[in-house]
């Protein structure tokens, strides 16, 4: 069914163009994991260009687990009474990345597809 789609030759050529590019705006996008994880694998990206995107996605929200967690114990221990800076600012980070940087990302990419396609 997708073999004829106009749509998934676009997104090809564009992974065949800029695979490590495309891997991660794919794992940037509001999809749920499973799809974003199917989806690069019957695509053609190579192992270590989807490795390469996982990590690169993955690399903030591990600081931010990370410091919630070293933040957590010490709380726990009575030695703070709050949250620390650094780790306000990891929140705000995601939320940034989140809500702004990451549809920013899948919104050009997908507009590029449209433009390519005009093209053709």
């Amino acid at each position: 069914k997708l073999k004829d789609n106009e749509y998934m030759d676009l997104v090809k050529d564009s992974i065949a163009k800029r695979p490590v590019r495309v891997a991660l705006v794919w794992r940037f996008s509001p999809l749920p994991e499973q799809i974003k994880n199917f989806g690069l694998a019957i695509l053609p990206v190579k192992t270590w260009q989807f490795t390469v995107a996982v990590l690169s996605h993955g690399f903030p929200f591990t600081l931010l687990w990370t410091f919630m967690g070293n933040e957590m114990g010490l709380l726990v221990k009575g030695l703070v009474d709050g949250p620390s800076k650094v780790l306000k600012i990891l929140i705000a980070g995601v939320y940034v990345l989140g809500f702004f940087v990451s549809p920013s990302l899948v919104g050009l990419w997908v507009k590029g597809l449209r433009d390519e396609k005009m093209k053709r």
